[in-house]
């Protein structure tokens, strides 16, 4: 079985290192720091889902979402947002799959990475 890849994009070194070691196994995990890098990295290595920050340098996390759903080979790509910004239907509006709110519970947001990867599984299968 080809190892998950999930992307995490936070500019917060200490985020990006927690994630990794949560997510690392049986996930392969690649980091990107800025709203810029996240969008080539995201349409280089099409993730199976995306951890995404919105308040990043170069484009907000919101933007990068934006972009994400736009684009055709990054549009049905599963979005879980990061942030300690309260907005949670502006990140539903621009189709965030699930919003999860700073300082994070580890086991909970596992839980939701794992229930969203099997729902977009299931529905890849079934088309």
């Amino acid at each position: 079985m080809t190892p998950r890849t999930i992307m995490v994009v936070d500019d917060e070194v200490p985020i990006q290192r927690v994630l990794s070691r949560m997510l690392n196994s049986p996930s392969r995990t690649v980091i990107a720091a800025d709203g810029i890098k996240a969008m080539a990295m995201a349409v280089e290595c099409r993730p199976d889902l995306i951890l995404l920050d919105v308040n990043m340098p170069q484009k907000s996390g919101w933007q990068v979402l934006g972009e994400l759903r736009r684009c055709s080979g990054t549009s049905m790509i599963p979005v879980i947002m990061l942030t300690s910004v309260l907005d949670k239907v502006g990140g539903f509006e621009l189709g965030a799959d699930d919003y999860m709110t700073k300082p994070f519970d580890e086991p909970e947001l596992l839980a939701r990475v794992e229930g969203l990867m099997r729902r977009h599984a299931q529905a890849l299968s079934a088309n």
